[in-house]
This record gives C-alpha cells, sequence and structure tokens, in this order.
C-alpha cells in the first residue's frame, strides 16, 4: 500500500491518538438506529478470538518464506490455507487470472475466497452483508528477503482465525465472505497497471459479471494489524459509516485508545480502494505506524498476540453489534443522492 498526499506518494505521518469528534448528526443517527438493531441470531463469538491462535496461523504461514506473487512460496501458502479453512467448514474458490507486471512479464494470480459451507452447497454469487480481506503475497525484492510477516502476514492469521471462532455461529459466518487477495503490493509503482492487482480483478468482475443486488454490501479490508505497538489509523478515503461504528465497537471493548483517524488528505492506496470505486462501502484497518514496513525486519518478533487480539475482537463486535446499522446509513446516503 502506499499513502497519497495533495503532492502524490509521500510517507505517511499520523494524527495524534486522542478521540475523533463524531459528527454529532451522524452519532444521533447512529445511537437511533442501534437501539433497533439486534446483533445476528446465534451464540457470540467476538470474545473467543485468540491473538495466540492468530499469531500462529501467522508464524505458519511464514513457515513457507517469502511468497510474491506467481511464486512457489505463494503457491504453498494458498494450498495451506486451502487446507485449513476446509478444516474449519469454510468451501474455498480460487479466482485466478493472469496480468502483466512491469518486472516480471504476465503472471498468473489468484485471489482466495472463503464462503461458510458446512456440508452445504455454497453460492458464491450471492450477496453477503461484508467482504473481508487480506492480502497474501509479499513484496518482491530482487536483492533482499522480505517475508512481511506484519504485512500481509498479520491480516491473513487474522481472518483465519476469524474463520475459525465465526464457524461456532452458522448463522453469523454466512453472512460475510473472507477473501484473499493476491498481488496487493506493486513491482515498480502504484498505478492502475501496477499493484491491488486481486483487488482490482475482483471489482472489475463485480461490475462486468455480477448483478449489482448480489454484490457484498459492504468490505473491510484489514492490513499490518499485529504490530506490538498498536496504532490504528482509518485512512480518510473509506466509509465512514463502517469506520465510526468500528470506533463503537472500540468504546465498548474498552480499546479505543488503540483506534484513530489517520490524516486528513492523505489517501491510503490499498486493497480497499477498487471496491470504493465500484460504489462498495469499504474502510481500512492499518496501522502505518511500523518502522520495519518493507524492510527485511518485518519478522515475527515485532508482532504482539494483544494486538491481534485487539483488532479481531473489535471486528467480529462490530459484524454483531454495529455492522447493521452502518449498512443501513450507507444505503440512506445512497438513496439521497440519488433523489426523488
Amino acid at each position: 500500500m502506499r499513502v497519497q498526499g495533495s503532492h502524490g506518494i509521500a510517507p505517511l505521518r499520523l494524527a495524534g491518538r486522542g478521540r475523533p469528534l463524531f459528527g454529532a448528526l451522524f452519532f444521533l443517527a447512529a445511537v437511533l438506529l442501534l437501539a433497533q438493531c439486534g446483533g445476528k441470531k446465534g451464540p457470540s463469538v467476538y470474545a473467543d478470538f485468540s491473538g495466540e491462535k492468530a499469531l500462529a496461523e501467522v508464524e505458519s504461514v511464514l513457515a513457507f518464506g517469502p511468497r510474491p506473487p506467481g511464486s512457489e512460496g505463494l503457491e504453498k501458502v494458498r494450498v495451506h490455507l486451502e487446507e485449513r479453512l476446509q478444516a474449519l467448514g469454510w468451501e474455498t474458490r480460487r479466482m485466478t487470472f493472469v496480468a502483466p507486471t512491469p518486472l516480471k512479464g504476465p503472471i498468473e494470480f489468484a485471489n482466495l475466497r472463503a464462503r461458510f459451507g458446512a456440508g452445504s452447497p455454497v453460492d458464491w454469487e450471492a450477496p453477503v452483508d461484508v467482504l473481508y480481506g487480506s492480502h497474501i503475497d509479499s513484496k518482491y525484492y530482487s536483492y533482499k528477503v522480505f517475508i512481511g510477516a506484519n504485512d500481509g502476514g498479520s491480516s491473513t492469521g487474522a481472518l483465519v482465525e476469524m474463520a475459525r471462532v465465526l464457524a461456532a455461529n452458522p448463522a453469523l459466518a454466512g453472512t460475510v465472505e473472507l477473501c484473499f487477495f493476491d498481488g496487493e503490493e506493486c513491482f515498480v509503482q502504484y498505478d492502475l497497471r501496477d499493484g491491488l492487482y486481486g483487488s482490482r480483478h475482483y471489482a472489475r468482475y463485480l461490475k462486468n459479471e455480477v448483478d449489482p443486488a448480489r454484490w457484498p454490501r459492504s468490505m473491510i479490508l484489514l492490513d499490518m494489524v499485529g504490530d506490538a505497538d498498536l496504532g490504528v489509523r482509518f485512512p480518510p478515503n473509506g466509509s465512514v459509516a463502517l469506520r465510526d461504528t468500528i470506533l463503537l465497537s472500540t468504546e465498548a471493548l474498552q480499546t479505543r485508545k488503540f483506534f484513530g483517524l489517520g490524516e486528513a488528505g492523505r489517501a491510503v492506496i490499498d486493497d480497499h480502494v477498487p471496491f470504493l470505486k465500484i460504489g462498495i462501502p469499504a474502510v481500512d484497518v492499518i496501522d502505518l505506524d511500523f518502522d520495519p514496513w518493507h524492510t527485511p525486519a518485518d519478522t515475527i518478533d515485532k508482532l504482539s498476540a494483544e494486538s491481534l487480539e485487539i483488532v479481531g475482537q473489535a471486528v467480529l463486535h462490530h459484524l454483531e453489534n454495529h455492522l447493521s446499522a452502518a449498512l443501513k446509513l450507507e444505503a440512506e446516503k445512497k438513496a439521497g443522492k440519488a433523489g426523488p
């Protein structure tokens, strides 16, 4: 991912970790909606998300070494994830495509989608309330070894742990899709043809081949969520309704101090962007204040099980308690733009 300011791509400087001021109108609307919207049926699962288990999933991914697109390491990771998810009751499907790259020529990419089946057939085009995403590739370097423990690894481990706990509530699990994107990292510089390969392909598939009524209703991306010094900052290019309702969950869980807002005008180029571009509300749950970013020092010793647990529980608490309110707010905003 990259951070884009008014003068192009620039390093990120994060805003302070204070409490953002909710817009009074939004806050009132959220309170009224939340009073009407209960959680999904079935047992609550958010508290079962284990940071230790998520960290173990990260470690299992890193065991395959660097995983740039088209590599043997990445293919081994995909096979591992397929086996792991299927053992948890999830059906998986690859979304394979070939795309040109500036350094390596044409490469075969493959996103890995997962939906909860538990023995029942999965309708891969049925609408889900939310698509949770993580990229599984590590950035390609010809001159250094980079495994991306936090950058790609942490969010992948978090999604697998989410799959484990969601399996205990099939009704809730049936409202989501997990997607492990290939090719988030650019080879040279992010532009319309380099970087975000998997998410751009998925969004293009939806736009060209799927009735919008059957699109995911929202998209929540996790990226770099394992830093021991956790400081998630929501980029300004994202759904305000999703962002602010996730913050409501952090308030409930008393982890609000770990979450805040990125600087205004500093858009983050990440896998949520292609979904925003086609009109799907999306948000990036990301901590970019990470010194080992894109260096060989991005290793598992820089991660914390506590950080993974804080993020995983917040996202799942949001799914159980606040996502329906966010979707209703987004639908009302869209209807208002359409006019009478």
